[in-house]
């Protein structure tokens, strides 16, 4: 099993596509941007359950897992998604990215307060791209698909 699989606990769906409700996801550079990112937040209280650091693989590994997971429903609701712009379309870019050696960091922030406290900190590593996934929609922090 992925380290991502493990961190979100099968709780990073919605109707078979990625979504990880509370959850702030940032994109860097590469694979030891996201460990700095991830070290800064543990300087803050942020514990090892609460935020993750991965590398382009984990991320490309994860995705074929997910995939697997949801099967034909879910490939079907990821279609769908990325014909509308929605959900898909921000794990499309996370992969691309992936394929360009990005590294990434999830952040659970289950309160406006912990997303805002992270977000402080996740802003000053300067992430390519970020957004939280807030329970009505995503709110882009940083960085446009």
């Amino acid at each position: 099993m992925n380290r991502l699989t493990d961190f979100f606990k099968g709780n990073d769906s919605s109707a078979g596509v990625f979504y990880p409700s509370h959850h702030i996801v940032a994109v860097f550079p590469d694979r030891n941007s996201a460990q700095e990112a991830e070290q800064a937040l543990q300087k803050t209280g942020v514990g090892p359950d609460q935020a993750i650091s991965v590398g382009a693989g984990e991320v490309k590994e994860f995705a074929a897992e997910h995939v697997e997971r949801n099967g034909l429903f879910g490939l079907l609701m990821s279609k769908i998604s990325d014909a509308i712009g929605t959900e898909q379309t921000y794990q499309n870019y996370d992969l691309d990215s992936a394929g360009d050696g990005a590294g990434f960091v999830a952040v659970r922030c289950p309160t406006e307060e912990s997303k805002k406290r992270i977000w402080d900190v996740l802003r000053g590593m300067h992430p390519l791209n970020a957004r939280y996934y807030a329970p009505g929609g995503i709110e882009h922090l940083t960085g446009e698909v």
